[in-house]
């Protein structure tokens, strides 16, 4: 059919608007230090929690990475905020995404696809959250917060 094109997009595909209210939050231990977790392994990070979560990778955004040397030397934790388009997509997010050990092995199976180590916790989803604004990083309440911002060049 000429002139006609087929366009097809899954559940949770969409990209949530910069003013999305509605995500869910969890933490993400990974094995590495914090240079170590560096740009290319944050976007592979983010790629691999989508397709956990069954988004897109523009859905998932790294609130904060904070070195865990106190608790475990050599590793990340990853705070990490994935939104949707509406409460119906929160909720199929945290369906997708399953809890304790299912989540797990969902996320590492993920991580390996893209090349990275298995995580060594994962936090389970909060419960649907409801903000202003699903892009903005609250307040961090840490002494020592690291942030990297993916470059494009």
């Amino acid at each position: 059919m000429q002139g006609f094109k087929a366009i097809w997009t899954a559940v949770g595909q969409e990209e949530a608007p910069a003013d999305a209210i509605h995500f869910v939050i969890f933490s993400v231990t990974m094995p590495y230090s914090v240079a170590e977790f560096d740009t290319g392994k944050q976007i592979s990070y983010k790629k691999a929690t989508a397709a956990a979560a069954g988004t897109i990778s523009a859905n998932v955004d790294i609130l904060f990475i904070i070195a865990e040397g106190r608790r475990r030397a050599g590793a990340v934790e990853v705070k990490t905020k994935i939104c949707a388009t509406d409460a119906a997509g929160v909720m199929a997010l945290k369906s997708t995404l399953s809890s304790g050990n299912a989540l797990e092995k969902k996320i590492n199976k993920e991580l390996e696809a893209q090349g990275l180590e298995e995580s060594i916790t994962i936090t389970q989803p909060a419960l649907p959250v409801v903000d202003n604004d699903c892009r903005k990083v609250g307040e961090l309440s840490y002494k020592y917060v690291i942030i990297f911002v993916a470059d494009d060049h």
